[in-house]
């Protein structure tokens, strides 16, 4: 029977990895656009003579495309980018007149005013079927361990919450380099009149990303998929965070989610801040769990167990199983992506060597032994497409 691990013929499970990955990242249309959208926001603000001089902005991007751990949504649903306005003159202003300020710079910058949608704690701007941009109008509120703290409106409760995304990153590029060296990811400055402008994030590739970046990516898919039909999702932020906590430098991704997964609830705190800024400790990413029922904290317990049990099988991965054990994780589009891209890389070799074939009482294509019961394998590939 063909059931020989990938790893026991000499197939690397690491590329297959970051093949399904690959078919994970925002593509070079997606990226491009936002970072358009990005600049004319920001120049769209600069050139607001009242309200550069009352507040003397600075625009810079956070999140995950700022990290570079985004992922394409599932179903084709828009990603986002976040942007922070750091308003400098709102120190001794009220929440709503900060928001009331800032929804008045951007008058005039969407040609359809309904594109613009003012929610609890940013400003929406809708790019149907495509991304959204989140405009986070802030102000600032440094501290001597923390001279970029920033505070952030949350009209719901009507309460400033505490923020620091500039030393997140900080933290994060450091957490990186613990394999790699630590990389610029920023593009050139933008020339500005008035605003300070941060440039908006460089897009990561294969070759440019970290294992951290990587392991974040599959994580927070199988995040996606775990919780497609709830609404109790473990956030983004607290996934990056402890991941980036317990990450202690695997040279590979198995290893470095693996080691993530099974120390990662060990930084949860037993009592606020329970997932804290690692550089920012007031901030607390896990500030909702015991306000949302059901509870997000079992939640995260839940899907924890489950990823557990799924990414412990890549070690154990047969080739006439591997859409099946991949779906899990990635998702069933990119698996079989990732799958056809293995083919490409590896089978055709082992269909060279002669070492592919299929079992001869179940039709099951995989790597072979020298048995009766399996015949060779030509010119066929892994999707039954021509060589």
């Amino acid at each position: 029977m063909l059931t020989s691990t990938l790893r026991e013929n000499g197939l690397d499970i690491e590329e297959l990895l970051r093949a399904g990955i690959a078919s994970l990242d925002l593509t070079d249309a997606q990226y491009q656009k936002a970072v358009r959208e990005y600049h004319a926001i920001a120049k769209h603000l600069d050139e607001n003579q009242d309200f550069c001089e009352r507040h003397s902005p600075d625009i810079y991007p956070q999140g995950s495309m700022d990290l570079g751990t985004c992922v394409r949504p599932l179903h084709r649903t828009e990603f986002d980018l976040d942007i922070v306005v750091v308003m400098n003159g709102a120190q001794y202003m009220t929440l709503e007149e900060t928001m009331d300020d800032l929804e008045k710079a951007l008058n005039g910058f969407a040609k359809n005013p309904t594109t613009i949608s003012r929610l609890d704690r940013c400003f929406r701007i809708n790019y149907p079927g495509d991304f959204h941009i989140d405009l986070l109008p802030v102000r600032p509120n440094p501290t001597p361990q923390n001279l970029t703290a920033i505070q952030l409106p949350d009209c719901k409760s009507l309460l400033w919450r505490p923020s620091d995304p500039k030393s997140y990153k900080i933290y994060f590029e450091l957490a990186k380099a613990r394999v790699l060296p630590t990389s610029r990811s920023f593009e050139a400055v933008i020339n500005s009149k008035n605003a300070s402008i941060a440039p908006a994030p460089k897009q990561t590739t294969q070759q440019n990303k970290s294992i951290l970046q990587f392991a974040v990516q599959l994580l927070k898919r199988h995040r996606d998929l775990f919780f497609e039909d709830r609404n109790d999702a473990t956030s983004s932020a607290i996934i990056t965070t402890l991941s980036s906590q317990a990450y202690i430098g695997h040279q590979n991704i198995e290893d470095a989610v693996l080691e993530i997964l099974f120390t990662m609830d060990s930084f949860v705190r037993p009592v606020a801040p329970r997932v804290p800024n690692p550089r920012y400790l007031v901030e607390d990413y896990a500030d909702r769990w015991p306000h949302v029922p059901p509870s997000r904290e079992i939640a995260f317990g839940e899907w924890l167990k489950q990823a557990r049990i799924d990414f412990g099988r890549i070690s154990d991965l047969k080739l006439k199983t591997a859409s099946n054990s991949l779906q899990p994780i990635l998702g069933k589009e990119a698996a079989e992506a990732a799958l056809r891209t293995f083919d490409q890389m590896g089978i055709s070799g082992l269909r060279a060597a002669g070492n592919l074939g299929s079992d001869r009482k179940t039709g099951f294509l995989g790597v072979v032994a020298a048995s009766a019961s399996v015949l060779p394998v030509g010119g066929t590939s892994f999707f039954g497409d021509k060589p």
